[in-house]
Order: structure tokens, then C-alpha cells, then sequence
């Protein structure tokens, strides 16, 4: 199973966990209102470093590349190059469910961020 059928189980996980929330409210909505649409955004290479392929030159040496460690780069470089920013579409206009999923959305994060053992993720951001 890829990672996109486990999102859209996880979607429809989420929908039924709003609609026992919401008990007595009588909205129309299922799984398939929904649209859920992960971002990749990285600094051009997945999630390798790419300052680590630069090379830099010194002036009493120009023609020998060396490579620097990260703190003599710069204290401001990120841990990690690559993070998936997830997007959660409503496909139809009724704020009242936007209202409820709005204030269930914390679980569908957090069911989100669960990777499946042995396997390493790209964060997610919401």
C-alpha cells in the first residue's frame, strides 16, 4: 500500500471520527467531499544537504576545493532539507461541516504524522 491509499484510509478514518463527534447534528458529508493533497518541498534535492556538494576555495590556495563544516557555513541551516506540506480540500460549500472538521482537524494531523514501523518519512507540516 503507498502512501497515498494510507492517507485516503486515514481520510475516511478521520470523516467517520467527525461524524460520531458530531452525535446529533444531521450534516451531509462522507470520505469523498474531501480532497487531501500532500506538498513536497525540499531545497532541490530531496533530502539530501545541498550545501555539503559545494566546494569552497581559499585565497592562498585557489586551486584546491574544500569542503566546510556547517557551522563555519552558517548557525542558520536547517536539520532537514525536505518536509511534505499536506492540504485538506472540502469539495462542497457547507460551513457547518467546515466548522466541524475545523474543530477536529488536530486528529487527523496527528493520525497523519504516524509512520508505519521500519519505514522513515519526510515530516509533515500542516
Amino acid at each position: 500500500m503507498d502512501r497515498a491509499e494510507r492517507w485516503e484510509e486515514k481520510l475516511q478514518a478521520w470523516v467517520e471520527h467527525v461524524r460520531n463527534k458530531a452525535g446529533g447534528h444531521q450534516l451531509e458529508f462522507n470520505a469523498q467531499d474531501f480532497k487531501i493533497m500532500p506538498i513536497k518541498i525540499n531545497c532541490g534535492m530531496n533530502e539530501d544537504d545541498p550545501i555539503s556538494f559545494l566546494r569552497f576555495y581559499r585565497r592562498d590556495e585557489p586551486n584546491i576545493p574544500i569542503q566546510l563544516s556547517r557551522d563555519e557555513i552558517s548557525f542558520l541551516l536547517p536539520e532537514r532539507f525536505a518536509e511534505i506540506k499536506v492540504m485538506v480540500f472540502y469539495k462542497r460549500e457547507d460551513e457547518h461541516v467546515v466548522d466541524l472538521m475545523k474543530r477536529h482537524i488536530e486528529a487527523l494531523w496527528e493520525e497523519l504524522q504516524r509512520a508505519p514501523e521500519n519505514q522513515s518519512e519526510v515530516p509533515l507540516l500542516n
